[in-house]
């Protein structure tokens, strides 16, 4: 079962899947693969990151956030596609087989 969807897997939303990763929630991240701060030149304000280019510090995320199967980043549009996502997720808890990511 599906406890969180979170839209956006930029810093933020890599975050949250890693702490409810480790609450051992199943959650799913969609993301579009456009962070805000993709034309930047660094990221700053992360404790042992200072300075990291952004897209560093997504793989990190991203790589941290494999060691959690609970966890899953779907990279789509999720303007239109995050309802039907839903309605599969529904869907899927009905089949035993079924999964949603």
């Amino acid at each position: 079962m599906l406890d969180v969807i979170i839209v956006g897997g930029s810093v933020a939303g890599l975050s949250a899947a890693l702490y409810l990763g480790r609450s051992l929630r199943h959650t799913v991240v969609l993301d579009e693969g456009k962070p805000a701060n993709r034309f930047s030149h660094a990221s700053h304000g992360f404790f042992t990151r200072d300075g990291i280019a952004p897209d560093e510090l997504l793989k990190i995320g991203r790589e941290q956030l494999q060691l959690f199967a609970s966890n899953c980043i779907k990279q789509q549009k999720f303007y239109l596609n995050l309802i039907i996502f839903w309605s599969n997720c529904q869907m899927a808890r009905r089949s035993p087989r079924a999964k949603c990511c």
